[in-house]
């Protein structure tokens, strides 16, 4: 649907008045986070090469953001915007040995730079400094976490994730849109009782007077975002995975009175994980930069090679089944979970916070595929539809494009059960497969949209689920499946009600003695059923493979 000029404006004064001082942040926000405009769309990040040393005890810090970056045009009569949240804040900023006019408006730098030609290649070096804002609520809330270990040394590290964004801890361009796609180095400078870690390869470590700084190297794309630097008293071992493309390295860093119950634990879910992964969804995406999990003092994050674990070495999400069918002992919730965001979130990353349930919907589904691998196909039905009872149906999965902000949690456990529908409904688990290891090569470190995503799963899979994607993602209402079965007659009456208009999800169900599809829509249909079709109506069944409502009317 388009909309002229007028219809826009009158929508957003509409939104303006509704909304009263409200809208004037979600305006500020709106063009300082989440817009990519005039400031932002003449340049693309190449590299992060950044170089910070926090003070713990005065939660503060000094650093370098080194930006190499790539002209997309002119750059005549534009600024180059940069973001950073206060209180840290930018010192001063080098092109090359000239020194850059800098402004300052409210957490959002413009850097005045000399004309650029079309396709050159620049570096800036942003110097910086300042204290340091401390999360509230890890990880749901960004900025920075000053933990203890049991032995009450420093465990620190920052939620640079969503709506906090890399301004938590480095200036740059603060947009998921844009990875640089020659990767990201850091440095980081600590006391030489602790340890730094952060994404990909550690390089060296350089010893100082009472200090070590630890370089690492991330070569493939990453999503900025997901650059994460952790300090700690770490001891590290280290395993090899046989995976599809050869030998991948596993790499642990844990607390040093950790070490022995780590070895044991990590050994016993990452393989098994790794395995189904691979073979769900394709080769582990970045076996040049590794696999890693770094203990920290909150749950647990999915940054790209550098994964964030602080499950306590138990099953569950320490030690809490949230699905309700008694797998909380078997597995390890955290590795499984944030360990999916290899694939989905990290090689497949979105442009645009709204769609983010492509990283943590098809992230919560490879779950379910997890238990299937593993378990078993009933338990894995079980599962997916134990996990239902997280779902609100508060609002869409999908929020407003360009506003930097998230729509309903929902994206976890309802975007899983649209998938888990989407795959009982093609019926073909050779093609779903298909379909999961299409998505990690067509899209391979690629940033996306939920359109690119769903149009790629409805060509592959030979219907068009769209009306099922708008249904899930951008509508509430759970469908209701209506029907009459008149069993004598072996007639079946039916439609789908509490829907959009054009909603058409076809059902598959199975037996050893039989199969039945329809494909219910808005409107009445009649089928006739053999005996055995008729003993697959059980409407508990049908609700465990698809995420409706079945209501038998007399």
């Amino acid at each position: 649907m388009q909309f002229n000029k007028i219809s826009i404006i009158t929508l957003s004064l509409l939104f303006f008045f509704l909304n009263g001082a409200f809208s004037q942040n979600y305006t500020r926000d709106k063009r300082n986070k989440g817009e990519i405009n005039s400031s932002r769309n003449w340049w693309d990040v190449l590299k992060y090469d950044i170089e910070f040393e926090p003070f713990i005890q005065s939660k503060s810090l000094i650093g370098i953001s080194n930006i190499t970056y790539k002209v997309l045009e002119s750059n005549h009569d534009k600024l180059m915007q940069i973001d950073l949240n206060s209180p840290l804040k930018i010192d001063s900023v080098f092109l090359g040995s000239e020194k850059i006019e800098v402004t300052n408006d409210s957490g959002v730098y413009y850097l005045k730079l000399p004309i650029q030609s079309k396709n050159s290649i620049h570096k800036i070096s942003i110097y910086y400094s300042g204290n340091l804002t401390e999360s509230t609520n890890p990880p749901w809330e960004g900025g920075w976490v000053f933990g203890k270990d049991a032995q009450n040394r420093p465990l620190v590290t920052v939620i640079s994730h969503g709506k906090s964004g890399t301004s938590a801890w480095f200036p740059g361009k603060d947009h998921p849109s844009d990875e640089p796609e020659q990767g990201a180095s850091v440095k980081i400078t600590v006391p030489d009782s602790l340890v730094g870690v952060s994404n990909g390869r550690l390089v060296e470590i350089k010893e100082f007077k009472n200090k070590k700084t630890f370089h690492w190297e991330v070569k493939n794309s990453i999503n900025p975002q997901l650059i994460v630097p952790y300090i700690g008293k770490y001891v590290n071992f280290g395993q090899q995975y046989p995976g599809l493309k050869g030998n991948l390295d596993l790499s642990y860093w844990v607390l040093d009175y950790n070490l022995e119950k780590a070895k044991i634990h990590f050994t016993k879910e990452v393989f098994p994980m790794l395995e189904a992964y691979e073979y769900w969804m394709g080769p582990y995406p970045f076996y040049e930069d590794s696999y890693k999990l770094i203990e920290v003092p909150y749950v647990g994050m999915e940054h790209q090679s550098a994964i964030a674990y602080g499950n306590n070495y138990k099953g569950g999400y320490n030690g809490v089944d949230i699905s309700g069918v008694g797998l909380h002992t078997k597995w390890d919730f955290i590795i499984v979970h944030e360990s999916a965001h290899e694939w989905f979130g990290n090689n497949i990353s979105t442009r645009d916070l709204a769609d983010n349930w492509v990283h943590e919907g098809l992230s919560s589904y490879a779950e379910t595929l997890y238990v299937e691998y593993n378990y078993g196909s009933e338990i894995a039905h079980e599962y997916n539809f134990g996990t239902r009872k997280n779902i609100k149906n508060d609002k869409p999965i999908i929020s407003e494009y360009n506003t930097y902000s998230l729509g309903s949690e929902d994206m976890y456990a309802k975007a899983a059960n649209m998938m888990h529908s989407i795959r009982n409904s093609i019926n073909n688990d050779v093609k779903f497969r298909n379909i999961l290891h299409g998505l990690n090569t067509k899209f391979q470190k690629q940033v996306v949209t939920s359109l690119d995503i769903e149009y790629f799963i409805s060509t592959q899979a030979g219907f068009d689920y769209k009306p099922v994607f708008n249904q899930y993602l951008r509508n509430t209402e759970i469908p209701v499946l209506e029907y009459y079965l008149d069993s004598s007659k072996g007639v079946i009456k039916y439609r789908y009600t509490n829907c959009i208009p054009n909603f058409s999800l076809p059902l598959v169900l199975t037996s050893k003695n039989a199969i039945l599809r329809i494909q219910p829509t808005t409107t009445w249909k009649n089928t006739q059923l053999s005996e055995n079709q008729i003993k697959l109506i059980v409407e508990k069944a049908i609700e465990k493979k698809y995420y409706i409502k079945v209501n038998r009317l007399l």
